[in-house]
């Protein structure tokens, strides 16, 4: 049995992968398996942007899962899982405590005496960045206060305008008879006629 566990907690740099084999991987599983499900009140995961530690990302390694209970690849947040059809706290919610402990797995890495203090304060911290990321819901359905109706000031703005266009039909009518050249011009003012009393 081999399981691989990457620390996502670098940007633009690799992470850092610790590998576990035999017992160490087994009980890891063990540790790490669904209890009750996350409930809609429970935290979920901010964006995958977020800087800084991100959450354990568990590989199985193999063909098939070591364990049946668990998907394949899933991640670990502060004792949450999460991945295919996985949606729950870990049996072992504390398992990222024991992960950065001098007995954890962090000891496999070479990354300074320091780093699994700092690890640990960046786990304390993305728990409060959890707790304050709650996306609002939408209200459905939506609701557009739009108003399509026109306001009586363009009402009447348009009123005027067609009753103006009407006058200056009635007189260019009353004139048509008074025109003396040629057919051309008296085209024209039909045309113009028609276009105004389309108004």
């Amino acid at each position: 049995m081999e399981i691989q566990i990457i620390i996502d907690i670098f940007s633009g740099r690799e992470n850092p992968v610790i590998e576990l084999e035999g017992d160490e991987a087994k009980e890891t599983l063990e540790g790490l398996k669904p209890s009750r499900k996350l409930k809609k009140d429970d935290l979920g995961i901010p964006p995958s942007s977020t800087l800084g530690y991100r959450g354990l990302i568990i590989k199985q390694k193999g063909k098939k899962s070591e364990s049946k209970d668990l998907p394949k690849t899933f991640r670990l947040v502060n004792g949450d899982l999460f991945g295919p059809r996985l949606s729950h706290r870990a049996t072992d919610e504390n398992y990222e405590d024991f992960f950065c402990s001098p007995r954890g797995p962090t000891r496999k890495i070479n990354l300074g005496r320091n780093f699994p203090g700092f690890l640990r304060k960046e786990i304390t911290q993305f728990h409060e960045l959890r707790k304050k990321y709650r996306p609002k819901p939408y209200p459905w359905p939506l609701e557009f206060n739009v108003d399509v109706r026109p306001s009586m000031s363009q009402i009447g703005g348009m009123m005027e305008a067609r009753y103006n266009s009407i006058i200056i039909a009635t007189i260019m009518a009353a004139t048509i008879e008074q025109i003396h050249t040629d057919s051309l011009d008296v085209q024209l003012v039909q045309c113009t006629l028609h276009s105004l009393a389309l108004l």
